[in-house]
């Protein structure tokens, strides 16, 4: 038996401005790989389970969030 599989891309953009007193690398690191993506990340699941849903996958969810608080720590402290 072989399995069915499926490939899904989605494109999503996001546009931010930081404070032009923010200078420190440790910083801006921060916000744009954890601060904005919590931020943004509840939208793209979203986007992508309503997708997903529309295209005859009505079952399709998530079963763990992504913390991006524990990621960054993980990988930068």
């Amino acid at each position: 038996k072989s399995k069915k599989k499926s490939h899904f891309e989605m494109t999503y953009t996001t546009i931010i401005k930081l404070d032009e007193e923010v200078k420190d690398k440790n910083i801006v690191q921060k916000i744009i790989l954890c601060d904005v993506q919590k931020e943004v990340f509840p939208e793209i699941e979203k986007a992508l389970l309503s997708l997903l849903h529309t295209s005859g996958y009505p079952d399709v969810k998530f079963l763990k969030k992504v913390d991006f608080e524990e990621l960054y720590k993980k990988n930068f402290s």
